[in-house]
């Protein structure tokens, strides 16, 4: 059997969410964006860290953005690049299959770069 691992913010279909097994609500309160001390990647390690590191994931699904306020976030990109960054998850080489309606051209061009 296969450990999946599914990242959303209710922002996916209900029945998809609950095809899922195992699955983390991540959700950042405006109000937590707002204060001064406010990081990201600190709220994201907060919310993960008890899921990936009790649980080996063979595959972890989540949507390119989960932001409520602003989808051209890309949420769950920056989402994905902390998970592969943070050794302490050893989720590093784990695919990481993202959700959206947009294209990877559309993506792209969102890009800075």
């Amino acid at each position: 059997m296969i450990d999946c691992l599914l990242i959303h913010n209710d922002n996916l279909p209900s029945d998809l969410i609950e095809a899922f097994r195992d699955k983390i609500k991540f959700d950042i309160p405006q109000s937590k964006m707002l204060e001064y001390s406010y990081s990201f990647d600190k709220e994201a390690h907060r919310q993960l860290e008890k899921a990936l590191e009790k649980q080996n994931y063979n595959v972890i699904f989540l949507p390119l953005y989960l932001s409520e306020q602003n989808y051209l976030e890309l949420t769950g990109l920056r989402l994905a690049a902390h998970i592969r960054l943070t050794p302490r998850f050893n989720h590093q080489h784990v695919p990481i299959v993202f959700l959206g309606s947009e294209s990877p051209e559309q993506i792209a061009k969102l890009s800075y770069l």
